[in-house]
């Protein structure tokens, strides 16, 4: 538990210094006085004076900001006196490079992040070897079935699970070629756009080939209580062979109750016990009660090759994985827009945030460390966004004084912001209250 909120710390913490440390160093760097210097918002929880600027941690973690002077910022107040020292008193590009200054070091955090991990881990790929395809899904409307092997989309080969991953929400807009090994032939299967009307995009309704070779067992359930061990490959129940999970689903999970005789191998002995399903039940979408069979085990990871890749070229990688991260939220976000997907299956707030981070984190400190890197993009992207009180509604207003050839009076500025701190309190709201919807019902 104690690792889980240390993780959920050290990754906000991160998110928002790095962030703030951007506009702090720019506005310093183009000769701005910063007057105070926050981590999370008030009421502040404590603060220090040092030199002209206050330093300071708030009790809300929802981010942080850089007060300038001379700019109307989320403050919501500004005295403008047009000292050399003030934001409004610099050049356009100094502005702008202030303003974007946050985003670009989200990004370069990402990217360090990314090429660390190459550089020292390499690279893991899986193939990309189809095992369970649920029904009434886009995987199974489109015809994908057990042992496919995803090699391309379009005019495009795909080497590995990760490249397909990477044109994940590209291919499941629509009206896209997905192309799969089967029996030894090529087979084009057709994805077109009405699929969004009908089944959400989030999962595609598939999982990868794993095999039955036991991780985890469960000592208060039904596995617990035979000779199963770990490093065991289930190879059948009753009289049904099985070699994967996608097979071993079926003849578990519709049976609650029902007694099975369970063979496994070990060290080239096959082995049986009898066993008697766990029933477990859960409140269905309808509000039923509905049931469902286990037996308590898990399955080791997916098989995967792990690529070195040297200095230079893992900064290359570092970049495309950058790019094409960044390309599925766009792609996500317009998505969600035109109304092909639901908000409540694409946006999570500080409460998935943080049941995320926790959950990631207990599978190791790197694959925290790419999720850090990703949630750095997001938020990079979110800034950029042309939207009041954000950075890209700061560029946007920078920019269009550029064009009008004036400056807008700090009264319309003023009233920008206050407008735009309204709308996106209630956007926080909304996804506040999708987070509690998913997490508590």
């Amino acid at each position: 538990m104690f690792e889980q909120f240390f993780a959920i710390v050290f990754v906000f913490f991160s998110l928002v210094m790095i962030h703030e440390l951007g506009h702090f160093f720019a506005a310093k760097l183009m000769g701005v006085r910063v007057e105070k210097f926050s981590i999370g918002f008030a009421p502040t929880v404590f603060s220090f004076q040092y030199g002209e600027t206050e330093y300071a941690i708030g009790m809300i973690p929802l981010g942080g900001y850089v007060k300038m002077s001379g700019m109307i910022d989320e403050g919501l107040k500004s005295e403008l006196k047009g000292e050399p020292f003030e934001f409004d008193s610099k050049s356009p590009l100094a502005k702008i490079f202030i303003l974007s200054a946050g985003v670009i070091m989200n990004t370069i955090m990402a990217i360090t992040i990314f090429w660390a991990i190459f550089f020292f881990q390499g690279k893991t790929v899986h193939e990309a070897v189809i095992g369970r395809v649920q029904p009434n899904s886009i995987a199974s409307a489109i015809g994908l079935q057990p042992n496919d092997i995803i090699v391309g989309v379009n005019e495009e080969d795909l080497a590995s699970y990760e490249d397909f991953l990477g044109r994940f929400m590209e291919i499941f807009q629509g009206d896209a070629v997905l192309w799969v090994e089967r029996d030894q032939k090529r087979i084009g299967l057709e994805i077109e756009s009405d699929l969004l009307e009908k089944y959400p995009p989030v999962g595609a309704g598939f999982g990868l080939r794993r095999e039955t070779i036991i991780a985890y067992i469960d000592t208060t359930m039904p596995a617990g209580k035979i000779r199963l061990k770990n490093g065991d490959k289930i190879v059948a129940v009753n009289s049904d062979s099985v070699d994967y999970w996608y097979q071993l689903d079926p003849l578990i999970r519709p049976n609650p109750g029902k007694k099975i005789m369970l063979s496994w191998l070990r060290e080239d002995k096959i082995m049986s016990d009898s066993l008697i399903i766990a029933t477990i039940e859960y409140e269905g979408e309808d509000g039923f009660l509905e049931k469902y069979g286990q037996i308590g085990v898990g399955f080791a990871a997916l098989k995967s090759n792990r690529i070195k890749i040297d200095f230079f070229n893992a900064w290359g990688e570092a970049v495309s994985e950058s790019i094409q991260f960044l390309k599925q939220n766009i792609i996500g976000l317009s998505m969600m827009i035109t109304g092909k997907t639901k908000a409540e299956d694409s946006v999570g707030g500080i409460i998935t945030i943080a049941a995320v981070t926790g959950a990631v984190a207990e599978t190791g400190f790197v694959n925290l460390l790419m999720l850090l890197a990703q949630l750095s993009l997001i938020l990079a992207f979110f800034n950029i966004l042309p939207l009041p009180v954000l950075d890209g509604g700061h560029i946007v207003i920078v920019l269009f004084e550029v064009i009008r050839r004036k400056p807008l009076s700090a009264k319309v500025k003023l009233n920008i912001q206050k407008y735009g701190m309204i709308f996106l309190l209630l956007l926080v709201v909304a996804v506040f209250y999708i987070d509690i919807k998913r997490f508590f019902g």
